[in-house]
């Protein structure tokens, strides 16, 4: 039995291969995010430490940095989706 993979990696099938592991290192990073009041926050420095304490890997400076970019990037659409109260703009008549 092979080892499961991500659902997010399902569309990525035609992706290349090489850096695919930062894009599965990423998704394990997600599932831990914070929340904060109205938004997810971005990925803290302790998270990635405590991640490669945790799995006793070593990323290297352009590894993080790439992955600060898809998160960059993932919080941007979330944007969307976590954009707080819509104004009230009914003035009662």
């Amino acid at each position: 039995m092979g080892a499961r993979r991500h659902p997010w990696l399902e569309i990525a099938d035609d992706a290349p291969t090489d850096l695919l592991y930062l894009f599965e290192i990423f998704a394990e990073l997600n599932q831990s995010r914070r929340m904060g009041f109205n938004s997810p926050e971005p990925l803290g420095f302790d998270q990635m430490y405590y991640w490669q304490q945790l799995n006793g890997v070593t990323l290297r400076k352009w590894e993080r940095k790439l992955i600060e970019r898809l998160d960059a990037v993932w919080l941007m659409t979330q944007q969307k989706n976590y954009s707080g109260p819509k104004p009230d703009t009914d003035d009662g008549d």
